[in-house]
Order: C-alpha cells, then structure tokens, then sequence
C-alpha cells in the first residue's frame, strides 16, 4: 500500500504540472496569435515597398529640395545630401525636438526621402529615412558620398527584409501549432495513474481502511454538540 501511495502521489505531482503547462500555453497561444496577426499585416506592407522598390531601377535619379541628380553624378548627390542635412539638423535643433522627428528631403525611387533625429540634451542621432508603405532607416554616416550608398543599400535590401519577416512568421506560426497540440493533450501516464488508484483503494476495501475512516468520520460528527445540543453544553 505504501508503495502505491508513494506512486499515486508521483504521477499526481507529475498531472499537476503537466496540466499546470498547458494552461500556461494556452497564455502563450494567446500572445503567439496577436503576434502573428501583427506580423501578417506588416508583411503585407514590406510586401508592398518591395514592389516600389522592384519598380524603379537602380540608376534611377534622385530628387532633393526641387533639384534632380542621376546616380552617376555622386559628387552633386554628395553636396546636395550635405546641405540638406545642415539645413534639416538645423530645423530640428530649432525646434527642441525631443522625439523621433523626420524632415523630408526628397524622393528617391518611389519613396520619400527624409532625415530623422532622435535628439536630447545630451547627444543627437540621425538617419537617412525612406518612407513607403513603412519607414525604413540606416544611420547617418560621415563620408558623403558613402551616404548616397547607404540610401541606395537601403532599398537594395528590402527583399532580404521580406524573406526575414516570411521566416519569422513561418517561425511563430509553427509555434503556435506546436502549442496547441500541447495544450489538447491529455496527461500522458493518466491510464497508469487510474490503474494504480484501482489497486490502491482494492487494497484499502481489503484492510477495511475506507470503512475505518468512514466510522471514524461519524465519530467525529457524533461527538461534536449540533444546535441544541450545542446551547446545552454551554
């Protein structure tokens, strides 16, 4: 008897977590399907900017504050990014701008071009920024004509952006799948579990131990003063 109540108490433990689990991934599914609706519409949208960018060619001409520069002409792409720079940083140290700001330069193959900080009092950083269905960034370097690149690589990478988002859907989605099935399972070792209770309260009618602890029950209720009884003891 021992021994099966020693068993008993283990696969309980062990059904306690197992059930314990589940409803914890049942909190996790939960977070795993908004994540996921998120994450459909946002590749909905890179989806969107990755057809801009497919749409115009590379050697596509840049236009900044009302002038137009082809790409081949870096050393006046170089000059105008500088001055657009000077004239934006200016703008929004200006205007204390102590969130995120952009200020919009251009238009650089379907997207608009802009320049945002991030600024406090301390220190500022600023980014080249193209803006289509999302924003995108990449920082601000200190050669300018290496700047010009930058902003070509950020449209350049945006297929490399799409299958990131794809994979990490498939990831989450796959998760999520994953979880389900966990949450719907039963306690695996539950036929053994029954199967050791059965012997174990077979052997409780065999010693008469259940029929004891009824009577000692009744006992307890017969001892204690009910109602009247219990104003005549006091």
């Amino acid at each position: 008897r021992a021994l099966l109540q020693q068993q008993e108490a283990k696969l309980e433990s062990l059904s306690r977590a197992h059930y314990k689990e589940a409803s914890y991934g049942k909190g996790r599914a939960h977070m795993l399907a908004v994540e996921i609706g998120d994450l459909s519409r946002t590749l909905e949208r890179v989806q969107e900017d990755v057809l801009t960018a497919a749409a115009s060619s590379a050697k596509a001409p840049i236009e900044m504050q009302g002038k137009t520069f082809l790409p081949d002409n870096k050393s006046a792409i170089a000059d105008a990014l500088q001055m657009a720079f000077a004239d934006a940083a200016a703008y929004l140290v200006d205007q204390k701008i102590t969130r995120i700001g952009t200020v919009h330069i251009g238009h650089y193959r379907g997207f608009k071009l802009g320049i945002s900080s991030v600024l406090n009092w301390s220190n500022s950083t600023f980014e080249w920024i193209i803006e289509g269905s999302l924003r995108w960034g990449t920082e601000l370097g200190q050669d300018w004509v290496g700047n010009f690149t930058r902003i070509s690589n950020l449209v350049n990478r945006l297929p490399e952006e799409l299958t990131k988002k794809t994979e990490l859907l498939a990831q989450k989605t796959q998760e999520l799948n994953d979880l389900g099935n966990a949450k719907t399972a039963a306690f695996p070792r539950a036929a053994e579990l029954s199967e050791i209770r059965l012997k174990l309260r077979a052997i409780e009618e065999e010693l008469g131990i259940t029929a004891m602890d009824a009577q000692a029950s009744g006992v307890d209720e017969e001892s204690e003063p009910q109602g009247k009884d219990l104003e005549e003891a006091t």
